[in-house]
């Protein structure tokens, strides 16, 4: 699961959506330990059958993704209110996932570029051109930039992991 959450852990992603197959993982233990971090919050979104939807999201960040003015522009767009605190964005972006269909911007809380989530949503005209941790539309460079820094985290986070496992 840390490796899931790396880029988000170390400040190079918004946020991770998961759903967490409770009676795997010692779950109460594992939040408290994740909500000492600074800047870093845990929002348990929904229970499914034996998992547990869990939205990790490192506030500073988030936040910083959501004020930027387009941002901003394209909520409004999809009827989010204007100048929302984070904490509102959070809670119509919860309730969208809650009880309506899936809110296909949560693309842009997750850390997607925004020509992705808005060619994914229809509301540009860019072409697919392939899938790498989510569906990329338009010119790539910008979404294989992103990807890189999110998969160098990962293997950031692997490496600490293995170094502590052999320092024992």
């Amino acid at each position: 699961m840390l490796e899931c959450l790396a880029p988000m852990l170390l400040s190079q992603k918004p946020a991770e959506l998961l759903n967490i197959e409770l009676h795997k993982v010692s779950w109460g233990e594992f939040r408290m330990r994740l909500t000492q971090i600074p800047d870093i919050e845990v929002f348990e979104v929904r229970k499914i059958k034996q998992y547990q939807q869990i939205l990790f999201y490192n506030k500073k960040v988030l936040a910083r993704r959501l004020i930027n003015p387009i941002s901003q522009e394209f909520l409004q767009q999809i009827n989010y209110p204007p100048s929302s605190s984070l904490e509102d964005y959070l809670e119509q972006l919860i309730e969208k996932i809650r009880f309506r269909n899936f809110p296909h911007e949560v693309g842009l809380f997750l850390g997607y570029p925004l020509k992705d989530v808005l060619g994914f949503m229809g509301l540009a005209p860019l072409p697919f051109v392939k899938t790498q941790g989510w569906r990329v539309y338009g010119d790539e460079r910008l979404s294989d930039e992103w990807f890189e820094k999110y998969q160098l985290a990962r293997r950031l986070m692997n490496k600490a992991i293995f170094e502590r496992w052999l320092s024992i």
